[in-house]
């Protein structure tokens, strides 16, 4: 039997095509970074939920959005927001202000309102405050694959209507990129326009 998950080797697809699997091995989705696509799993349960997203970011051109956010409460939203690109050397230094700026640009936020984010401390932000200060986080990675992590899950009607434009705004940022969307079963959300949805 297969280990399930994904695999980044697999006799029909490219050397970087991830290939989703369930517990038996089966494929369930393929997933090439790069395309541009738009993917939703539909997860039974938390278990299998977080077990396919710990395969998907074994892939080194994955960025996590995580449902909590992810963010260090010691440190303001601008220090969360840059600390990755900071620590892996991703981004010049004398290009982070302007990219960071830029993203949150491209997430539809004016300089004068991310400035104001960017200032806050991370406890007093709202639960979707806390996912896109997450989501400018990985922008500024510019990976190939963005995964987003129940990114519905507790946020009111209008919240996540503008959760819902979290595949736009990275693609401003990452034309080519791929997103992929994990929920529960049985979660409220909006209406996705994906290339394939599959459950797990």
């Amino acid at each position: 039997m297969k280990s399930p998950g994904l695999t980044s080797s697999d006799s029909a697809t490219g050397p970087d095509t991830i290939v989703l699997r369930d517990g038996d091995g089966a494929s369930l989705l393929c997933i090439a970074p790069g395309t541009g696509a738009t993917y939703r799993v539909i997860a039974r349960d938390p278990a299998v939920c977080s077990r396919l997203i710990e395969e998907v970011l074994r892939s080194p051109h994955a960025e996590l959005v995580p449902r909590s956010g992810g963010l260090l409460t010691n440190l303001s939203v601008l220090e969360n927001v840059v600390l990755p690109a900071v620590y892996y050397r991703r981004v010049a230094r004398g290009q982070l202000a302007e990219r960071v700026y830029r993203d949150f640009e491209a997430c539809g936020m004016a300089p004068v309102e991310a400035e104001k984010l960017c200032g806050r401390a991370v406890f007093g932000l709202t639960l979707f405050e806390r996912r896109l200060a997450a989501l400018v986080r990985a922008l500024i990675m510019r990976p190939a694959l963005l995964v987003l992590e129940r990114a519905f899950e507790g946020l009111t009607s209008q919240d996540m209507q503008r959760v819902a434009r979290f595949p736009e705004y990275y693609h401003r940022s990452v034309p080519g990129g791929c997103v992929i969307m994990f929920d529960l079963a049985g979660m409220v959300c909006p209406e996705l326009a994906t290339e394939a949805q599959v459950e797990a």
